[in-house]
């Protein structure tokens, strides 16, 4: 396919796509056909501008390789002080903890659960602190289950925590396992950082 000089530089009046006097190459052109590379080159020679694609709004740059501060969306994975987070017959409480090295702040708590054939204990969770700072309205226990990965309306909105904070959960079994089976537990904590 042929293209004609005058179809590409001038053809086209967009009056909001002049750069000091002068077309910007590709307004509009570029939504009803392609150009051919030669065209371009053509272009470039005589001082046209190059309209490039807007750049997406996930990216904003103070300088090259600089973000802006803004905020993300991040996971906090928790660590198992016991057991590589596995209830057994032996273990019956396990605490969790992450240490955010943003400031960040927890939305929704997701547990993941791992049951053995015949392991139907049921997993509570004892406290949920941020810092000092208990997360649970009263004195109580909570189903881990109520946080599956597939739960509707269990978004949460705990204290921020500045970098180095302590989130922590303990959780517990109620009644003992079974010898020869187990439960595990993967707990994370999904949120908003500033970054």
């Amino acid at each position: 396919m042929a293209f004609n000089l005058d179809d590409v530089a001038g053809a086209y009046d967009y009056d909001e796509d002049d750069v000091m006097g002068e077309d910007v190459l590709g307004a509009g052109l570029l939504r009803k056909s392609p150009m051919h590379m030669g065209k371009l080159l053509q272009m470039m020679k005589k001082g046209r501008q190059i309209q490039l694609p807007p750049k997406p709004q996930w990216r904003d740059q103070v300088a090259p390789g600089v973000a802006v501060p803004g905020v993300g969306l991040w996971p906090l994975p928790l660590t198992p002080l016991t057991n590589d987070g596995v209830f057994d017959d032996v273990t019956s409480t396990i605490e969790w903890r992450g240490t955010p090295q943003k400031p960040f702040r927890g939305e929704r708590l997701v547990v993941v659960i791992n049951r053995s054939a015949l392991a139907f204990n049921a997993v509570r969770i004892v406290v949920i602190t941020v810092g000092t700072t208990p997360q649970l309205a009263d004195i109580g226990e909570l189903a881990a289950e109520t946080f599956a990965p597939d739960a509707i309306g269990v978004r949460l909105k705990l204290d921020q925590a500045t970098p180095g904070m302590l989130y922590r959960i303990i959780m517990r079994t109620v009644g003992p396992i079974a010898v020869g089976e187990s439960i595990a537990v993967s707990p994370q904590i999904m949120g908003q950082v500033i970054n």
